[in-house]
């Protein structure tokens, strides 16, 4: 399987809409930086027919060190998590192509 790096992202997305690539890069770090703050702030970024992030909350543990073995105590702390929206899972599932995001976004 590929990697789509972010400057992959910025070439395939300023190919697909006609927008300059530096344009392009100009919103995708504006938008990554939006949802990063968005969710570390606690708050849900939800996109119709892609997903939802948001945090949830890891309970607090007893861990071992792997050196020593130790008992070590971790406390509960929030973890980002990406949830796909039912369209995405599936679009993976049964390989359907990307247009498939676009009509059902247009709805």
């Amino acid at each position: 399987m590929a990697v789509v790096t972010q400057g992959d992202l910025t070439k395939l997305v300023s190919a697909d809409s006609g927008v300059s690539p530096a344009d392009v890069a100009k919103v995708l770090r504006s938008v990554f930086d939006v949802v990063g703050r968005t969710v570390a702030a606690g708050d849900r970024v939800a996109i119709s027919n892609f997903g939802t992030w948001r945090t949830r909350l890891a309970p607090a543990r007893i861990a071992r060190n792997p050196q020593t073995g130790e008992r070590v105590s971790v406390p509960a702390k929030y973890k980002p998590v990406f949830v796909y929206s039912p369209a995405v899972q599936s679009a993976v599932a049964s390989g359907v192509a990307p247009e498939t995001f676009r009509k059902a976004s247009n709805r």
